[in-house]
């Protein structure tokens, strides 16, 4: 494990760094919450990467050890933080927090005035990062309203 500082880059959505944290992410969920092994998420996570305006990467040195994007969801009137994920390389170190301040930057660059997220019942971790950083609940929007443990919130820039 490198021992530096965090640093956060814009990436495309199909940078080779994001795709494998996100495919960590994909296999921690899944046994989270006891997903088939069958490597198709629920059709209400689809992700079409068309409608991501701004993807993070997380590194330390040369690792890459976090994730974080926003989704154009003009339903929403809203971007949607969307994929936030820290390796175990990056945890306890501040990442997540680094991440979700970079995410705000952007969302405000992009000229966003509200954020919304969507996160379930057993990423306890998760929420109480959100809860603290000042996220507020609020009614589970779609198409997360398809899975029975969905958590959404948002927050005001």
């Amino acid at each position: 494990m490198s021992t530096g500082t965090v640093e956060i880059v814009s990436v495309a959505w199909d940078d080779p760094r994001a795709v494998a944290v996100r495919a960590q992410m994909d296999v921690e969920m899944a046994l989270r919450y006891d997903l088939p092994d069958d490597g198709q998420p629920h059709r209400a996570l689809h992700i079409d990467p068309a409608s991501m305006v701004a993807v993070g990467l997380a590194s330390i040195g040369d690792e890459a050890v976090g994730h974080a994007a926003l989704r154009d969801r003009p339903d929403l009137g809203a971007l949607e933080l969307k994929r936030v994920m820290v390796l175990e390389a990056g945890r306890r170190r501040g990442t997540a927090t680094a991440l979700l301040a970079w995410v705000d930057e952007r969302a405000r660059e992009l000229g966003a005035s509200r954020l919304v997220l969507h996160t379930g019942a057993r990423q306890p971790e998760a929420i109480a990062l959100y809860e603290k950083l000042g996220w507020q609940p609020v009614p589970v929007f779609p198409p997360y309203d398809q899975l029975p443990l969905s958590r959404c919130y948002e927050r005001e820039l």
